[in-house]
């Protein structure tokens, strides 16, 4: 009887089985650029526009269970244009703002 049939059968469900699932964490429950403006909003900031992202493994500062960073422009709370880093973690960490 021959079982390596069986065998890759159910490594390739397990591991198509593993994309889907990731997929899915990437979709739903990453931060997005929404969340990067509302954690600025927060903080005072107006006008902002989002000018670069990325995955922010020891980026500028970013800490090291944030997944992503997002650079920003706008108006910091004085009212005068500036710029910042905010850092998002994934599921349960919330995104920070960073001044560079």
């Amino acid at each position: 009887m021959n079982t390596e049939k069986p065998t890759f059968a159910i490594a390739c469900f397990l591991i198509s089985l593993a994309i889907v699932v990731i997929g899915v964490y990437v979709v739903l429950w990453s931060p997005n650029p929404i969340e990067a403006v509302h954690a600025l909003q927060a903080e005072g900031w107006s006008d902002i526009h989002i000018t670069d992202s990325g995955i922010s493994k020891g980026f500028e500062g970013c800490a090291s269970d944030d997944a992503l960073y997002y650079r920003a422009r706008g108006k910091n709370p004085k009212g005068d244009e500036s710029h910042a880093i905010i850092c998002c973690g994934a599921v349960f960490k919330a995104c920070t703002v960073r001044i560079p």
